[in-house]
């Protein structure tokens, strides 16, 4: 009986040890597991706290996106102003070369009319220099 005995001893020797192990392996699940819930913990955390980020540089973009959009309505409507302005000048400046034109015309009719009734001027004074001299000449 004590070969049996030390068959059911060693049997239950191998059964503890077998239970140990097996309650090892247990902790050792409940050990990952309380840590593997950690990290999902922190993971979740740097999810949130990416998203924030995320969130926070969407609206940064929009933002900027806003200005730029607001900047450049301004300058081009300041493109379009001068762009007027200019179109303006230039008729003005067509209009007044135009006047100049015209009055270039007439400056050069009126100097050429001046310039024949002077020399008309001329002939009639010539002429009745002469008739003077003639009616001296003949008074004397």
């Amino acid at each position: 009986m004590s070969t049996q005995r030390a068959l059911a001893l060693l049997e239950t020797e191998t059964m503890a040890d077998r239970m140990h192990a097996m309650q090892a392996t247990l902790n050792a699940g409940e050990a990952n597991a309380a840590s593997a819930l950690a990290q999902i913990g922190n993971l979740n955390s740097e999810l949130a706290a990416a998203m924030a980020e995320r969130f926070r540089l969407v609206a940064t973009v929009h933002g900027e996106k806003r200005r730029y959009s607001q900047k450049t309505s301004f300058w081009e409507d300041k493109v379009k102003s001068a762009e007027a302005k200019t179109e303006n000048q230039e008729m003005r400046v067509k209009h007044l070369e135009e006047v100049r034109r015209k009055l270039d015309t007439r400056i050069q009719v009126l100097e050429t009319l001046r310039e024949s009734e002077r020399e008309a001027a001329e002939r009639k004074i010539a002429q009745l220099d002469d008739e003077l001299k003639r009616c001296q000449s003949s008074q004397a």
